[in-house]
């Protein structure tokens, strides 16, 4: 599961915290360039995430559709 360590964390801390655990703030901090290790195996990060989803109570068939939500917006970015 490396490609979804912090997506498994953030979801865990919204199921625990909510909305209000999170707050905006209007600062970049931090940028990354397509290519790196999580965007050419982003395939593998979106499956992980799904799986992570199901863990915790998300319906399997939401969980897909989320997977192949993602995966068509990686997918359409990488075209334009």
């Amino acid at each position: 599961m490396p490609n979804a360590m912090d997506f498994d964390w953030f979801h865990r801390y919204y199921r625990q915290r909510g909305v209000q655990g999170f707050r905006v703030i209007e600062e970049t901090l931090g940028a990354y360039r397509l290519g790196g290790h999580s965007d050419n195996n982003f395939r593998d990060g979106f499956s992980a995430n799904a799986d992570i989803l199901m863990e915790n109570g998300t319906s399997r068939t939401l969980a897909i559709l989320i997977r192949i939500t993602y995966t068509m917006k990686h997918q359409l970015r990488r075209l334009i």
